[in-house]
């Protein structure tokens, strides 16, 4: 009756605790048994591996997973598997051992109720495998032994391992991979060893590392990935070393404390979001000589620091992308380096930077953006050294929109072709405005009497006073006459199929519309005649020659202010139809 008591006691027991001692199972060239407790894992002989396991299920000791309370790798064991030890949620303490060179994937993921709190790395570790340390939320502390050999840290390695607070990463790392301190709530300080030849940052790193006050990239870095400190909502500092090549999407998005940042020369781009919310962003600055071709969508938006009030935009950069710099309010000047290379200014790029009060555009810029200055209030002017494409809305109502442009020089004024898609604008004192009708071999130039350039209308433009400078307006030319010019509003510009003229000047023709060169482009901004008559394409027409050129102000016949004769040598005041002589030229009024 005793013993029968006692086998029940002991059944009880086993029941509540665990087994005493269960296995051995085969693991690889390993051998692990469970006594107390205690996981050991032991090689069979010389040195092993263990198995790697696909699914939990599979591992033998899986069905006392919650008996384990710590876990002993003996010397000898080179490798701990995949998924190994993954989910066990008793554990308190982990050995492992100087042999050990691999830690395998979710080797330790999940391990994180009941209070594994630090772990050594062995200085052999060479690798630590994706998910190794996932989640193990009680885990504070994460020592790598001196001397180590670790060179990669894979991805999600040490991910919401949130009471981790500081960690030293060997000069021999070379790679962190993506997420793999994400979301480490508590991780304060992070130590990169002098003489570091960690050459990637990748993807999400650091993401949401809350209490990150502060981190030194080695110069031996080159990529910082996409999020890599996203979120890191207390860091105060971080320098970007000279080599990095490009500042990935999100990467610095959300670092509300981060007070300056320097942009290397090497580096040629910024991605999209790279400093949104950057609230504390006082100063941007980028080093002499850069390299920098793109600033991505929403790269400074929400940067918003009363301190944050100016930036200089390299020459290099080529493009500005949609809402880089929205809600920047305290931005109030920017100004864009001597011999800028900028092309295109995104969809509200500039929108709602309310301290904005002037700008000047370069002349290489070819598009600007819908809205992309539409709410900036204090905005009073902004002078452009081109014709780009320009958006809807691009400007705010009230807006001074001065354009100044580059004209050809001939017979001593300056010509050029002038159109814009939305907007009207009207032409200085200075410039003459004049509609081109083609009819025939016939061209005729008619005169816009009150110089006001309607949206969408292409027009060719003289000036006397130096190069045109046409002003954004609202009213509206009252002018009706024919024209045969055609604007182009694309970026690209637009290619010809040999049927194209375009306004020009040679020394033996003088000004004129001249057939462009089949697969030539016109450009944006500019206009065009077409012309395939049926006895073949011509190559030029002229102004003044017998095919009948016409100018007309207003109703009145002007030849370029010159002299007119009839056929007899006779000066003649106000010409009607018939043959006339002009600079020595015949010319027919129709």
């Amino acid at each position: 009756m005793l013993k029968r008591k006692l086998l029940s006691l002991l059944v009880l027991l086993m029941a509540v605790t665990g087994a005493w001692a269960q296995g051995p199972w085969d693991s690889g060239d390993c051998t692990v048994t469970f006594s107390g407790g205690t996981l050991t894992i032991s090689k069979k002989s010389g040195t092993g591996a263990m198995a790697d396991y696909a699914n939990v299920n599979n591992r033998g000791w899986n069905s006392i997973r919650n008996s384990i309370t710590s876990v002993v790798v003996e010397a000898g064991v080179t490798h701990i598997g995949i998924q190994a030890l993954r989910n066990l949620t008793k554990v308190t303490s982990v050995t492992l051992p100087a042999t050990l060179l691999t830690i395998g994937n979710d080797a330790f993921s999940g391990d994180n109720n009941a209070g594994f709190t630090s772990v050594t790395i062995p200085a052999s570790v060479t690798s630590i495998g994706q998910g190794a340390f996932a989640n193990c939320n009680k885990l504070t502390s994460a020592t790598i032994a001196a001397g180590s050999n670790l060179t990669t840290i894979g991805n999600d390695a040490f991910r919401g391992c949130s009471a981790l607070g500081s960690i030293t990463i060997p000069a021999s790392v070379t790679s962190i991979g993506y997420n793999a301190f994400q979301s480490c709530t508590n991780l304060a300080t992070v130590t990169i060893a002098d003489g570091s030849n960690l050459t990637v940052i990748d993807d999400y790193t650091f993401q949401n590392c809350s209490t990150l006050g502060s981190i030194t990239i080695p110069a031996s870095v080159t990529s910082i990935g996409a999020g890599a400190f996203y979120g890191c909502s207390t860091l105060g500092s971080i320098t970007i070393p000279a080599g990095v090549t490009s500042i990935g999407n999100y990467t610095f998005q959300n670092c509300s404390t981060l007070g300056s940042i320097t942009i290397p020369a090497s580096v040629t781009s910024i991605g999209l979001n790279a400093f949104q919310g950057c609230t504390g962003l006082a100063t941007v600055a980028f080093s002499d000589g850069s390299n920098l071709t793109t600033i991505g969508q929403n790269a400074f938006s929400g940067c918003n620091n009363a301190g944050f009030t100016s930036i200089t935009i390299p020459a290099s950069v080529t493009s500005i992308g949609t809402n880089a710099f929205y809600n920047c309010t305290n931005l109030a000047t920017v100004t864009f380096a001597d011999g800028s290379n900028l092309t295109s200014i995104g969809n509200t790029t500039f929108n709602n930077c309310n301290s904005l009060g002037s700008i000047e555009l370069p002349a290489s810029v070819t598009s600007i953006g819908n809205s992309a200055f539409y709410t900036c209030s204090n905005l009073a002017t902004i002078t452009l050294n081109s014709n780009p494409s320009i958006g809807l809305y691009a400007f705010k109502d009230g807006t001074t929109v001065t354009m100044n442009l580059t004209a050809n020089s001939a017979g001593g004024a300056n010509w050029t072709t002038f159109y814009n898609q939305n907007y009207g604008f009207e032409a200085d004192a200075n410039t003459e405005v004049f509609k081109v009708a083609l009819s025939g071999t016939t061209l005729t130039m008619n005169k816009v009497a009150n110089g006001i350039v309607d949206a969408g209308t292409a027009v060719v433009l003289k000036t006397t006073g130096g190069n045109p400078v046409m002003t954004l307006t609202t009213s509206a030319s009252s002018d009706t006459q024919d024209n045969s010019l055609t604007g182009v509003s694309a970026v690209a510009g637009v290619e010809t199929d040999g049927t194209f003229y375009v306004l020009n000047y040679t020394a033996a023709n003088g000004v004129g519309f001249y057939r462009l060169e089949t697969g030539k482009n016109v450009g944006i901004g500019k206009a065009y005649l077409t012309y395939s008559g049926a006895n073949g394409a011509r190559d030029f027409f002229g102004f003044g020659e017998e095919t009948a050129i016409r100018t007309i102000d207003n109703g009145e016949l002007i030849i370029d202010n010159s002299e007119v004769y009839d056929l007899q040598g006779r000066r003649v005041q106000n010409p009607q139809r018939g043959v006339y002589i002009v600079n020595g030229r015949k010319v027919v009024i129709k």
